[in-house]
């Protein structure tokens, strides 16, 4: 609900409440009496919508719990919201967005398609659409994930679009453009990591080794909480001999939140950890080559400039959902938050 509609509607309410305290004054003589009723009316009221409107309190409740990793605590009270009457779609979308996360595909599934696209506002069906981007995500139908994608950007471009997107078009291995979009997406959204992550594994399977790996140093230096930097830095280390290097950064992935919005697993992590350990011989393991001796170039003249200027691809043409504490649909923030 807009702004707008909320004034419109406190000064109706506010208008109908001073009809019968005017009522009183004006047969009694006694203003006393009238804004009494005035203040016993106005309690009344806003007790009234508050039980009527408790999915909201349910809702950011479950978003607070969720926070805090408490799952099956949100989940509780997500449907807590939802069993109310006239429980608005935006807190069936969080909830769906929130199983998408946690990797409850089916239930999510259902949620969504519970929803009457046709009638949702124009805000609620952006995150309906990117929620159900991410289901064709997990179902491997990329060329969908990817078309929804395409249409969200270029109507209303976000980073959490740009992040599921950059990712959809890397998985689906379509490198030229997924390096192509990433390029500009950076310089629109320099301090993301996903972006940088997107952009670095677009570089590494176009054999730009060495600014891939400078994306995904920064990106390790920066601790992030997601396992693919890790994993692909131990693939180049691997590459050239460097064992020591990778299995340490393999171990660092094992150690990271696995991403819903991604095609690297555990299982591909530790095979990989599994496969140089068996081949790496004992002196392997102390390797401290500097990282600036594996290249030809050393790593301060890969490039001086920033991330973003790496590239120059223009702009292609061609991802929490956190609950608001009103009745707004929740925004999305990022795929690996």
């Amino acid at each position: 609900m807009s702004s707008k509609k909320r004034l419109l509607i406190l000064f109706i309410v506010a208008a109908l409440l001073a009809v019968p305290s005017n009522i009183i004054i004006a047969t009694t003589g006694n203003k006393v009496a009238g804004i009494m009723v005035a203040v016993v009316l106005f309690i009344l009221f806003t007790s009234f919508m508050s039980y009527r409107n408790r999915f909201y309190v349910y809702a950011n409740k479950a978003n607070e719990a969720f926070s805090k990793k408490e799952h099956d605590k949100a989940f509780e009270l997500y449907q807590q919201a939802l069993d109310v009457k006239h429980c608005p779609d935006s807190i069936r979308i969080a909830f769906a967005y929130r199983l998408l996360y946690t990797h409850n595909i089916k239930q999510a599934t259902d949620l969504i398609d519970s929803i009457d696209e046709t009638k949702l506002n124009k805000e609620s069906r952006y995150y309906y659409n990117l929620t159900q981007a991410g289901l064709f995500f997990q179902d491997n139908e990329l060329d969908k994930c990817i078309t929804i994608c395409q249409d969200l950007y270029e109507k209303s471009p976000t980073e959490v679009v740009a992040e599921v997107l950059g990712r959809a078009l890397n998985v689906s291995e379509q490198y030229d453009k997924a390096l192509e979009f990433s390029s500009g997406a950076i310089i629109l959204y320099a301090n993301n990591a996903i972006i940088k992550d997107n952009l670095a594994t677009s570089y590494f399977y176009s054999y730009e080794d060495v600014k891939a790996r400078k994306i995904y140093k920064e990106l390790i230096d920066a601790r992030v909480n997601f396992p693919e930097p890790y994993y692909y830095y131990a693939r180049i280390a691997y590459e050239d001999n460097r064992f020591k290097t990778a299995i340490k950064h393999l171990q660092l992935a094992l150690q990271k939140d696995e991403s819903f919005m991604s095609n690297l697993t555990y299982a591909a992590i530790q095979k990989l950890l599994d496969e140089i350990t068996q081949q790496a011989a004992p002196n392997d393991y102390t390797d401290d080559t500097p990282i600036e001796e594996i290249s030809d170039a050393p790593i301060e003249e890969i490039s001086d400039a920033p991330i973003e200027e790496i590239a120059d691809a223009p702009v292609a043409e061609i991802a929490d959902a956190p609950v608001a504490d009103t009745n707004e649909t929740p925004v999305i923030d990022s795929i690996d938050k």
